[in-house]
């Protein structure tokens, strides 16, 4: 294993082949039960936001160090495809596979559950439904299949490429630190020490609610990570955008100006990871 290996973080992925939507990989699994995405699901029940619907621009850098890409996305498929005729060859297993009709039966007790779809709209979760449909106004303006609503896959072939508020041509060990604060700055906060060259050491950062917090350079701006107390209990992304630049980029191209929802979080990772600290600091 080379030594520039070590100590990075890496976009990992199976390669452009497998850039698929939602819609695009169900329909490659339903397809030897004979089912289709438009079958099973309602577009009106859909998020109107892809909130995970990013490809990394640097993700073959992990195979071309491990060469993990062994399995051909075509191959793969047609392996599938074969895996399953044969168990539906089998009348006891297919007798105990779904209709779509079963199928959409489930989707509808799964939206009654918190956070479902149905949840939002009985329980008038109007943050929820703002989140993830603009608004009830919205929602209701989707159309169905039936009366034209069109499946798509978004353009892969021309990235957007983020700014991440410095000069990325340099290395990051040679980053001065007018870098890191520039690099603070566009995250809407500060960088209160100088790393002196170490990437890895953690270092304080302010965020721009005032939190402060140790991270390394490298977890930072290689990691993406910042401020873990911002998100600690809530989702509110609207008001991390209005001070964050950084984030803003993702967050803007699919959101109104006055977006202002947020959400509590039922569990807090950020309340579990600090109680794991204090249980390991009492042994």
């Amino acid at each position: 294993m080379p030594e520039s290996f070590w100590c990075k973080g890496y976009n990992l992925s199976s390669g452009p082949k497998w850039r698929l939507t939602c819609w695009e990989f169900s329909n490659k699994s339903m397809e030897p039960l004979g089912m289709k995405f438009e079958d099973v699901f309602d577009p009106r029940q859909m998020s109107r936001f892809n909130f995970h619907g990013h490809y990394y621009t640097d993700s073959q850098a992990l195979d071309d160090i491990l060469h993990f890409r062994c399995v051909d996305f075509d191959q793969y498929w047609a392996n599938v495809n074969a895996e399953v005729e044969a168990m539906m060859a089998n009348p006891m297993i297919r007798a105990m596979m779904p209709t779509a009709e079963q199928m959409k039966q489930g989707n509808a007790q799964v939206a009654k559950k918190p956070m479902g779809f149905s949840w939002m709209f009985d329980t008038n979760q109007e943050d929820w439904i703002h989140a993830f449909f603009g608004s009830r106004e919205k929602q209701a303006a989707i159309p169905s299949f039936e009366e034209g609503f069109k499946l798509y896959h978004p353009d892969d072939q021309h990235p957007t490429y983020l700014d991440h508020g410095y000069d990325e041509s340099k290395p990051l060990e040679q980053l001065t630190k007018a870098d890191l604060d520039k690099a603070a700055a566009f995250r809407g906060g500060e960088c209160l020490e100088d790393n002196h060259g170490d990437i890895y050491k953690p270092i304080a950062w302010k965020c721009a609610d005032g939190h402060t917090f140790h991270s390394s350079v490298n977890a930072v701006l290689n990691g993406g990570h910042w401020c873990p107390e911002c998100l600690a209990h809530e989702w509110n992304y609207a008001a991390m955008a209005k001070v964050n630049p950084f984030y803003a980029q993702v967050w803007n191209p699919q959101h109104d100006a006055d977006d202002d929802y947020c959400i509590p979080m039922q569990y807090s990772a950020y309340d579990i990871t600090k109680k794991i600290e204090e249980e390991l600091k009492e042994k």
